[in-house]
């Protein structure tokens, strides 16, 4: 008789596998650099780079010639004396003869002059040098695509290896049954107890299988030898956890609101935006013009030696340059219908990529639960017939094969729709978007900040959010005394009253917070103005700044103030606590005091972290805590209105620290210096002038916008 096999053996084998010590999906992509896709991408970024540090400079030429002249000079002739000898026979006497021969002459100048390029081929060199800085600029779109599309890869086959892993031991528990079933199976034959065809039948399930064991190792192996073509790591299938991807506030409308920031969409744009540029220019060159400025010296044998002094402006037009320019025209034209119908196209490729893996996802997520239901209901059909088949001895063991059978099929489907679904949210994260790590992909302490970063709502103010280029437009303010006016008027007269925004950080003092912690007209008031700002497009965070928080020993209390209001729905937690804002004393005590608070906060808060630093804090190694401590954003507060500097400096930035969020503030505080605020210019031209500065960041994916300090200043400026 065939002996009941406990189901608890089964869920054992699965408990032992999947707590294994397990190599985290987070140390695997932080290596995803070893990959030859990176290394090539990374090439093409230097080599760009290098491009562009060699670009032409403006034109200006040194040039210099020697040359040696020999020849005759036939106004000064020389005479030559010849005996003119008669023939033999002819007579005996000579005759000498004067001969005129012209003089000869030889002739050495050297020259040594500067050419500058008037116009046309100036033109043509500053072209290049911005189209050559153009394209490294969008290398770095292409750089972050490469990522994307690895990091892609890499989660497929992390997902491909533990599932087929879990099938693996799935197959081999089952397929363990079969010599025991084979020989009670054989008995019951012998016996004439059961039909042959059944007797086949429920052996072949064995056999299949065996199949199912040979068919997951290899899925396995091809998966671990790709994690290892992109890492470099050798893995164990067995060791892994289980693939948890941070997708839950990933919905269309984040999706499609976030398209201009996906890199290769902001490569594509960048591509078309210079093609449009260069298109005016492209027909009316080809005339071109230098003017030169030369020095000569002169030494010629047996003539006058001397030097001269030359200015020449020279010109040059190609013969058919009415051709020429038509023809340039119409290529600039062609490239720049190729560059918008490319942008288009992936623009269509992205919504078209968006809708399907949230329906894949769906339909992937609700076979699942169904499967589940399933699983779970052929466990329970296994554990009555092992029951049944202990208290009737006389009956068979085809009963309990078969609901051994079923559910091995059942959790078998479950694991390959659980690998489906893992692969449309690697598809989902492609899009360049998450909600924040998980604790599958962070090990230790940052295990639980993870796991709260999950529950988080989406980064960023809200629906006009855009990471990089989408949301340069509108600026973000400090507001430190609005909420006076949130509790003493109705929300859209609030609202009304405010420039273009989309994001304002939200100040509270004690007493505000006194005040919303608790049911009652300030809580009502502020919900309110949070909802109407979110139906605006306008994110409300919450901007806490007293300075003492970055001390050690008031971490608990800003803990507690977080968990009283922790269920306001606001979009984010921005902490404003400079170093400089503390005594002297205790501004060495800033830096590891804010590295344990950002910690903390990111482990307690639901809300995406953000900090704001002045310049000369931004440190590389803050930074990289910062990032690994689950901050979200750090924003830069470089006070300057010398807008190329100030790209400069963030472009470095964002570039060195290229998975975190940055913003740039900017000031509109009178009492600054012109060459720090804005605030002497009248409102209009100062909102037009900080977005200068936003659109000249715009093309850094991880740009997130500008920021104002503050509303409350910039308000009591308007007329």
């Amino acid at each position: 008789m065939l002996r009941p096999f406990p189901l608890l053996i089964s869920c054992c084998l699965f408990c032992t596998v999947a707590t294994a010590t397990a190599t985290t999906l987070a140390e695997l992509e932080a290596r995803v650099g070893h990959s030859n896709r990176m290394r090539l991408a990374e090439a093409e970024l230097d080599a760009a780079q290098a491009r562009a540090a060699a670009a032409p400079d403006d034109g200006i030429r040194l040039f210099g010639s020697a040359s040696l002249a020999h020849g005759r000079d036939a106004t000064r002739p020389e005479r030559y004396r010849i005996d003119n000898v008669l023939p033999e026979g002819a007579g005996s006497s000579r005759e000498q003869v004067l001969t005129a021969l012209p003089a000869s002459r030889q002739r050495v100048v050297g020259q040594v002059g500067i050419r500058l390029p008037l116009f046309g081929s100036r033109a043509a060199v500053h072209e290049a040098g911005k189209q050559a800085g153009s394209a490294a600029s969008a290398q770095r779109h292409r750089h972050k695509t490469a990522e994307l599309e690895v990091l892609k890869a890499l989660r497929y086959a992390y997902a491909e290896a533990y599932y087929a892993n879990m099938d693996l031991a799935r197959a081999r528990d089952y397929a363990a049954r079969g010599a025991d079933s084979r020989r009670s199976l054989d008995a019951r034959r012998a016996r004439r107890l059961m039909l042959a065809d059944e007797h086949s039948r429920l052996l072949s399930t064995f056999a299949e299988a065996g199949d199912d064991m040979a068919e997951a190792a290899a899925v396995a192996s091809s998966a671990v030898t790709t994690i290892k073509l992109i890492t470099g790591l050798d893995v164990d299938a067995a060791a892994l956890d289980a693939p948890v991807f941070p997708v839950q506030c990933l919905s269309a409308g984040r999706l499609r609101a976030a398209l201009d920031a996906h890199p290769d969409i902001a490569y594509h744009r960048a591509v078309a935006t210079e093609r449009r540029r260069a298109l005016p220019a492209s027909g009316t060159d080809g005339v071109e013009g230098g003017l030169s400025l030369s020095q000569s010296a002169l030494r010629e044998t047996g003539g006058r030696s001397g030097y001269s002094s030359a200015i020449a402006i020279d010109i040059s037009i190609p013969l058919e340059l009415k051709r020429l320019r038509s023809a340039r025209r119409a290529l600039a034209a062609a490239e720049l219908r190729q560059a918008e119908l490319a942008l288009e196209g992936r623009r269509n490729d992205y919504l078209g990529g968006v809708e399907n893996a949230l329906r894949t996802a769906g339909i992937a997520r609700q076979r699942l639960a169904t499967l589940l239901q399933r699983e779970a209901a052929e466990a329970e059909g296994v554990r009555i017939a092992e029951v049944r088949l202990a208290r009737a001895r006389q009956e068979g063991p085809e009963t309990l094969i078969q609901k051994h059978y079923a559910y091995y099929a059942a959790a078998r489907a479950a694991g390959r729709t659980r690998l489906a679904l893992a692969q449309r949210e690697a598809d989902l994260l492609g899009f360049g978007q998450d909600c924040g790590a998980t604790a599958a992909s962070a090990p230790g302490a940052a295990g639980a900040a993870s796991a709260a970063r999950a529950l988080r709502p989406a980064s960023g103010p809200g629906p006009d959010d855009g990471h990089g280029a989408a949301g340069s437009t509108k600026p973000g303010w400090y507001a430190w005394y609005l909420y006076d006016r949130i509790a003493a008027a109705a929300p859209e007269s609030v609202l009304a009253g405010l420039p273009p925004a989309r994001r304002i950080l939200l100040s509270l003092t004690r007493a505000d917070i006194e005040r919303i912690s608790s049911p009652g007209p300030g809580r009502q008031r502020l919900r309110a103005f949070i909802d109407a700002a979110g139906a605006a497009g306008i994110g409300v965070e919450l901007l806490l700044g007293d300075p003492s928080w970055a001390l050690q020993e008031r971490h608990a209390d800003l803990l507690a103030l977080l968990e009283r209001i922790g269920d306001l729905p606001f979009t984010g937690l921005h902490l404003d606590i400079e170093r400089s804002q503390l005594p002297t004393a205790q501004q060495s005590r800033w830096e590891a005091g804010i590295a344990a608070l950002t910690r903390q906060v990111s482990g307690a808060s639901r809300l995406p972290l953000a900090l704001s630093l002045h310049p000369r804090d931004a440190s590389d190694s803050l930074l990289r805590i910062l990032a690994a401590n689950g901050v979200d954003e750090v924003t830069v507060m470089y006070y300057s209105t010398r807008v190329p500097g100030v790209a400069a400096f963030m472009a470095r930035v964002m570039q060195a620290h290229p998975r975190l969020g940055i913003s740039l503030a900017q000031s509109v505080e009178r009492e600054l210096p012109d060459a720090e605020s804005y605030g002497r210019m009248r409102p209009d031209r100062a909102l037009t002038a900080m977005r200068e500065v936003g659109k000249a960041l715009e093309g850094e994916p991880n740009f997130r916008g500008v920021l104002v300090q503050s509303l409350d200043q910039f308000l009591e400026s308007q007329p």
